[in-house]
């Protein structure tokens, strides 16, 4: 009779991707609070209602959002969504990397 036995050896790779995983399941609600960061406010009804659905979506949830994401804004003239992309491509970057 032959008996193998398969173990993951010390070699850091485990611990990469735990740290990667918990890194990547924080970025839905740091999205979340960077869009919010970038949605104008007035009155506050367009920050009170983006919110996080599901755990991976980000929802406006008010007629004007996107009068707003298109520039309908002194205070976000190019919108929320393309800031957020480019805040989002380099946050991932930097969890990639394993700098942040």
């Amino acid at each position: 009779m032959i008996s193998i036995s398969v173990q993951k050896s010390a070699d850091g790779i485990g611990l990469r991707l735990n740290q990667l995983s918990k890194d990547l399941n924080q970025l839905p609600a740091q999205t979340t609070a960077k869009m919010k960061e970038l949605t104008p406010i007035k009155t506050g009804n367009a920050r009170r209602h983006t919110q996080l659905k599901n755990k991976t979506t980000i929802k406006a949830d008010y007629e004007y959002a996107t009068a707003l994401d298109n520039g309908h804004s002194q205070q976000a003239p190019i919108g929320m969504t393309k800031p957020l992309f480019v805040w989002l491509k380099n946050k991932t970057d930097l969890i990639i990397l394993r700098k942040g």
